[in-house]
C-alpha cells in the first residue's frame, strides 16, 4: 500500500462514518511518519482503523469498504474497523501519533501510530508476522531497544515485562544494529564544528537512521570534547511541537560546563557569535539519580530537585536546519546555558500557569508559550531521567535539568542583553560580550 491509498481509505472512511478524524492503528499507520516507508513493510492491504469519536461506528465502516466489499474488489485494498481495544499502547500514544490531512483526505484526519508506539503494539500482539515487522523496522533504522525501553515506562508492569522479553527476538544479536552506522565519522565532523565553528554541510551517509544511532553519535561527540557534563537539556518538549515536527519524544542534550553560567555573567563573544535564547525552568539535583528498573515519578523527583529561572542558548553545528535525528546527535542544539535565582514555593504552585516577562536588549516583552505550547516541567523532567537511566546514565547531585522554552526564540550575538522575571520573584540576566 502506498501512501495515497491510505489517503484514499481515510477520506473514504470519513465519509461513510460521517466523522472528521480517524485512528489508524495496524501496518499502514508507518506511513504517516514515513511516506516512503521500505516495502516489505507495507505489504498489508487492509487498513486497522476506528473513530475515536465514536468507535462503534468502525462496524459501519467495516461493512462497507471492508473485506470483499465492492471498494476492495476495485482498488484492491480495504478498511479494517477496528476498537481502541484492538492494540495495547503506551499509556501517552496519542500525543505521538502523527496526523495524516491533505486534499486527498477530504477535510479527514487520520491519525496514525508513531512508530515507537506501532512497534509496542506490535510486540505485545506477539505473533511471529508482527515480531517480523518490528524487526525489519529495527534493520532500517526506524526503530531501536532504546526507544522501545523508554516507552515500557509507559506501560502496566506486565506488559513492560512482555515487551522488554521480547527485544532478543526483535533485535538479534549479530544483526545490523543501530549505533553503528557511521558513529565515529558523523561524530569527528560535529566535534570539529563544535571547535571551529565552521558548519557541517552535511552529514551524508553518515547520518543517522534511528534514535540509537543518533544518541550514540551525541555520546561519541561528548567523549571527543572531553568536556565535563554538568547538566542536560530538553528541547521539543511539548505536545504541539512534538506533533508538529512527527517526534514520538523529546529531544535531549547535554550541557557542558565551560558554558553553564551563573545569572548576570557576561558570556564570551568567541563562544556565541550566534544562539537562540529561550526562557526556561531548570532543575538543579539536590540528590543523585542513578539508572533503576521502576521509572522515576514526577513527584518523587520534586522532592530532591530545586526550580530556577535560566536561559538556553541554542546552537546548531550545522550548515542548514537539521531533522530531529541529526539535531540528536547535535548535542540536542546545545550551546550554552545561564542559571539565575530560584523560584520560591514552587512545590506548592501550578507551574503551567506561572507567567514570565522577558526582554532583550531593552525590547518589548517576548512573546511566551501557552496550552499545547507548555508542558509541566516536572513532567519533562521524569521523562529525561527515565530516558537517560535506559542509557545508563546516572544525574549527580547538583545537576542542571533544563526543561524547554516557556518563550519564543530569540536571536542573540555579541552585544546582546536579556532579562527574565517570574512571577514569584526569580530572576535571570546575562549579555555577551561585543
Amino acid at each position: 500500500m502506498r501512501r495515497s491509498e491510505l489517503e484514499h481509505v481515510i477520506r473514504a472512511a470519513g465519509a461513510i462514518a460521517g466523522v472528521s478524524e480517524l485512528v489508524i492503528i495496524g501496518s499502514q499507520a508507518i506511513l504517516g511518519r514515513y511516506p516512503d516507508a521500505p516495502e516489505t513493510l507495507l505489504a498489508s492491504i487492509d487498513v486497522d482503523l476506528y473513530p475515536p469519536g465514536d468507535p462503534q461506528r468502525a462496524a459501519i465502516i467495516d461493512g462497507s469498504i471492508g473485506e470483499l466489499s465492492p471498494f476492495h474488489e476495485q482498488f484492491g485494498y480495504y478498511a479494517h474497523g477496528v476498537g481502541p481495544e484492538t492494540a495495547r499502547l503506551p499509556r501517552n500514544w496519542r500525543r505521538r501519533t502523527v496526523a495524516v490531512t491533505n486534499a486527498n483526505t477530504g477535510g479527514v484526519t487520520g491519525l496514525c501510530l508513531g512508530p515507537g508506539d506501532l512497534a509496542v503494539s506490535k510486540v505485545l500482539a506477539g505473533r511471529e508476522k508482527d515480531i517480523e515487522f518490528v524487526r525489519t523496522m529495527g534493520r532500517h533504522g526506524l526503530i531501536g531497544e532504546s526507544d522501545l525501553s523508554a516507552l515500557a515506562l509507559e506501560l502496566p508492569q506486565a506488559l513492560s515485562d512482555r515487551l522488554r522479553a521480547a527485544f532478543g527476538r526483535c533485535f538479534p544479536a549479530g544483526g545490523p544494529q543501530p549505533g553503528r552506522h557511521g558513529t565515529g565519522s558523523a561524530a569527528r565532523r560535529l566535534a570539529s564544528a563544535w571547535r571551529s565553528g565552521e558548519p557541517v554541510q552535511d552529514l551524508g551517509t553518515a547520518r543517522p537512521r534511528g534514535r540509537d544511532e543518533a544518541y550514540a553519535i551525541q555520546d561519541a561527540v561528548t567523549e571527543l570534547l572531553g568536556l565535563p557534563v554538568v547538566g542536560w537539556k530538553v528541547g521539543a518538549a511539548t505536545p504541539a511541537i512534538m506533533r508538529q515536527r512527527h517526534l514520538d519524544q523529546p529531544i535531549p542534550g547535554p550541557l557542558f560546563g565551560p558554558r553553564v553560567y551563573a545569572s548576570a555573567a557576561t558570556l564570551p563573544a568567541a563562544d556565541f557569535p550566534a544562539a537562540n535564547l529561550e526562557t526556561e525552568f531548570a532543575f538543579r539535583t539536590l540528590a543523585e539519580l542513578p539508572p533503576r528498573g521502576r521509572p522515576y515519578e514526577p513527584a518523587a523527583l520534586a522532592a530532591v530537585s530545586e526550580l530556577l529561572a535560566a536561559f538556553d542558548l541554542t546552537q546548531s553545528r550545522y550548515a542548514t536546519p537539521p531533522d530531529a535525528l541529526a539535531e540528536i546527535a547535535d548535542s540536542g542544539n546545545s550551546g550554552g546555558a545561564v542559571i539565575g535565582t530560584p523560584l520560591p514555593d514552587w512545590r506548592d504552585r501550578d507551574l503551567m500557569q506561572v507567567t514570565v516577562e522577558v526582554r532583550v536588549d531593552g525590547g518589548a516583552p517576548v512573546p511566551t508559550y501557552a496550552g499545547a505550547w507548555r508542558r509541566d516541567p516536572l513532567q519533562v523532567l521524569a521523562w529525561l531521567v527515565n530516558s537517560l537511566g535506559h542509557r545508563g546514565i546516572a544525574l549527580p547531585a547538583g545537576a542542571v535539568i533544563l526543561t524547554g522554552s516557556l518563550t519564543e526564540p530569540r536571536p542573540v550575538a555579541p552585544g546582546s542583553s536579556a532579562v527574565a522575571r517570574f512571577d514569584g520573584g526569580a530572576e535571570v540576566r546575562m549579555s555577551i560580550a561585543r
